[in-house]
């Protein structure tokens, strides 16, 4: 049976899953994409927020082309920051990737490391 010809089974399965009172932490991940309409109407996505109390982060998408210079140079958005590999401006590209992500990542921190709180913070400082 192919799934994806029903939806509203599918939901209403993922409904029924859905546990009461875990922390939950939805990623939305603009990789693919920044449509998440049908996403955003699911009643799972209500059930998370308002009766489990999901918490909800983005990644924004990256440029292709940061995206590939990064897979070519074998670098982490963090080194290529500084590597010649990359133009002044896509270097500060890369710096404001990173610190969205690190906001994102900070604002959902206790759920993620609840006995790291502090210690976070004062790595991301530089970011």
């Amino acid at each position: 049976m192919n799934l994806n010809l029903f939806p509203a089974l599918v939901e209403q399965a993922h409904l029924a899953l859905v546990p009461t009172c875990p922390d939950f932490l939805i990623i939305r991940n603009e990789v693919h994409g920044e449509g998440f309409e049908l996403f955003d109407k699911s009643k799972l996505r209500q059930k998370l927020l308002s009766d489990v109390g999901a918490k909800e982060i983005v990644v924004t998408r990256m440029y292709k082309w940061l995206v590939e210079g990064l897979q070519r140079s074998k670098l982490t958005p963090t080194a290529a920051r500084n590597h010649q590999d990359f133009t002044l401006m896509d270097r500060q590209r890369l710096v404001m990737w990173q610190r969205e992500f690190y906001e994102q990542i900070d604002s959902v921190q206790e759920l993620l490391l609840p006995a790291t709180i502090a210690n976070r913070k004062a790595s991301h400082a530089n970011a």
